[in-house]
């Protein structure tokens, strides 16, 4: 009767002797270890050196056929320890906090080049899917949206829009069109001067940097040409 054979006939009892060789022989093997750390630890090092490709190369192959088992085995394990994990993260929040945005950015700088190739991928594959999760996400947050940006970038209320809009008539302060107004601040006061068309704000003041010389000498220019051209 060969080994293999013996052994899945007698599958009990070589369980129960191998179970009862290791508690008797538990501090024997315990002092084995301890003398030999260093040699062993030395020996497991150059033998994962030595074959790193190939474990590599296991491991990618175990958790492709191990995918749904080990999905399962994480869920299983992040739910029975949620509170537990919660209460160390909170524990050493603080104390993490600077690792962790370093650790972050280190990452993100290293791997610059495969994110942004991932995330162009990513955008590709799901581009109507963003596209209907940012239309979606506007509609739901329109309201606190146009506050927060008007209260950020030029600290006014949606209220304090409405009352400049009314009193100019929804009129464009410079030409005078009624359209949609952007709020026109100067970048240096942050004064709001009033409401204006896109043109306007952008094309008119924006591209003359709010240089009142610049634009005194434009008008004089169109003025002079147009002198000119009545008199010529």
């Amino acid at each position: 009767m060969s080994s293999k054979v013996y052994r899945a006939s007698h599958k009990e009892e070589c369980k129960a002797s191998g179970k009862a060789y290791y508690e008797a022989h538990k501090e024997e093997r315990k002092a084995y270890y301890e003398a030999h750390k260093e040699e062993r630890k030395a020996s497991d090092k150059a033998y994962y050196e030595a074959h790193k490709e190939e474990r590599k190369a296991y491991k990618k192959a175990y958790r492709e056929s191990h995918k749904e088992e080990r999905k399962a085995s994480g869920k299983a394990y992040y739910e029975a320890h949620k509170e537990e994990r919660k209460a160390y993260y909170e524990a050493h929040k603080e104390e993490r906090k600077e690792e962790r945005k370093a650790s972050g950015k280190a990452y993100r700088e290293s791997h610059r080049e495969e994110r942004k190739a991932s995330g162009k991928v990513y955008r590709d594959a799901h581009k109507e899917e963003a596209k209907a999760y940012s239309k979606a996400h506007y509609e739901a947050h329109k309201a606190s949206g146009r506050r927060n940006h008007l209260k950020r970038k030029y600290n006014l209320t949606p209220e304090e829009y409405d009352t400049l809009w009314l009193n100019q008539d929804g009129q464009c302060k410079i030409c005078g069109r009624e359209c949609k107004l952007d709020v026109d601040h100067d970048h240096k006061t942050n004064y709001t001067r009033g409401l204006l068309c896109h043109h306007c704000n952008t094309n008119v003041l924006g591209h003359a940097h709010d240089d009142i010389e610049l634009l005194v000498k434009g008008a004089n220019y169109l003025l002079k040409a147009g002198w000119e051209y009545a008199t010529r």
